[in-house]
């Protein structure tokens, strides 16, 4: 048998960095024109705010290819953008002392672009604006597919989903056990400016404008970090206990942020579905019109009129599942969707009449 190896897999590489002034203060410009649309560009956009960009690599079949596209898309960034800088670390540049003053990304005026900023929106209810501004990066990874026989093959089983399953949920339990280990070793983030004023009753002063703590090595995956404050728990034994514990966290309200919903005026406003989305091994579990009837109901509670959403025109199986739902097509949009192009249909469920035209509109004379 041949080695197992992992060198043939996929791999690709998100690396999140603020755009900051030559003094080190936050950028404050929109979004470079010469970067492209922060919505559809498929290798650059923003994370949370309009100044934190994110460069996205392609799927590579080696480390070195991955790292050449980020490099790339680096240097475009750096030579696009005038007298500002790419702030090289995860923990942020001097930034304003009024939160208020960061600017959450921007994504046009579509239903998706404007759910996209209402998502931000929501994040900084939650964490604070000023948390936002951590940076990260991701390392994305798919084992070549040869890989499950060979391990197949020496465990005495077959390669089949269960086993591929059941495998990945093994690496995430090790993940949980031992990725402590990287940012012990790579780790390079362990102070930050004082104008991050989560800092100030957490970290110790090491120098001027200086906050951090002697021996650290990465403060974002410290408790200064993201940190879960809802308390509920996701086991990595099996996927199925993992995606009953997934789908049972989204579907139990949070009474901290429940006065924070996406409530409108009077409920006049739409509801508008941006993604439902389950892995293929937990298709055809009836899951994805689960999680469609509970976000149908919440709409519903808050007084919306209808539900509004786009779907590719190729995906068959889920406008069937819409459709099923009592959603009809009322329109397309061109070209809607990238990588690769394709339009989307619009399609409606309708909760409860609008009102009707009134005046003018229903045909009465207008005053003169």
């Amino acid at each position: 048998m041949q080695d197992l190896t992992l060198a043939h897999g996929n791999l690709g590489i998100e690396r999140e960095t603020l755009r900051s002034n030559p003094d080190g203060t936050l950028a404050t410009t929109p979004h470079p024109a010469a970067l492209g649309s922060a919505y559809t560009h498929a290798n650059i956009t923003t994370d949370y705010a309009e100044t934190l960009l994110e460069l996205v690599t392609d799927p590579h079949p080696t480390p070195d290819a991955a790292y050449a596209q980020l490099l790339s898309l680096h240097r475009y960034c750096a030579q696009n953008i005038g007298a500002e800088t790419l702030w090289p670390g995860s923990m942020p540049c001097i930034l304003p002392e009024n939160s208020d003053d960061i600017a959450i990304g921007y994504y046009g005026t579509s239903n998706g672009g404007k759910m996209r900023r209402l998502y931000r929106e929501g994040l900084g209810h939650r964490y604070g604006k000023t948390m936002q501004m951590i940076a990260g990066i991701h390392y994305n990874y798919s084992p070549p597919a040869a890989l499950w026989a060979q391990l197949a093959a020496r465990d005495g089983e077959t390669a089949d989903q269960d086993y591929i399953n059941r495998r990945y949920m093994g690496a995430l339990r090790a993940n949980s056990r031992h990725a402590w280990l990287i940012n012990y070793l790579y780790g390079a983030s362990p102070a930050v400016h004082d104008s991050f004023r989560p800092a100030h009753n957490i970290l110790e002063p090491l120098a001027a404008h200086t906050l951090g703590w002697r021996g650290a090595t990465s403060l974002r995956m410290s408790e200064l970090g993201y940190q879960n404050k809802t308390t509920f728990t996701v086991s990595n034994n099996d996927l199925a206990t993992y995606v009953r514990d997934l789908a049972s966290a989204v579907a139990t309200p949070a009474p901290r942020f429940e006065h924070i919903g996406l409530y409108h005026a009077d409920g006049l406003t739409s509801a508008d579905l941006l993604t439902i989305a389950t892995i293929p091994a937990a298709r055809g579990c009836g899951l994805a019109s689960r999680m469609l009837t509970e976000l149908v109901g919440t709409a519903r509670r808050a007084g919306c009129p209808d539900v509004l959403l786009e779907v590719r025109q190729s995906n068959e199986v889920a406008q069937r599942l819409y459709t099923r739902h009592g959603f009809v097509p009322i329109g397309r949009r061109r070209r809607y969707y990238q990588a690769p192009p394709e339009d989307a249909v619009v399609m409606r469920l309708t909760l409860r009449p609008r009102p009707g035209p009134v005046g003018a509109e229903a045909g009465e004379s207008s005053p003169v």
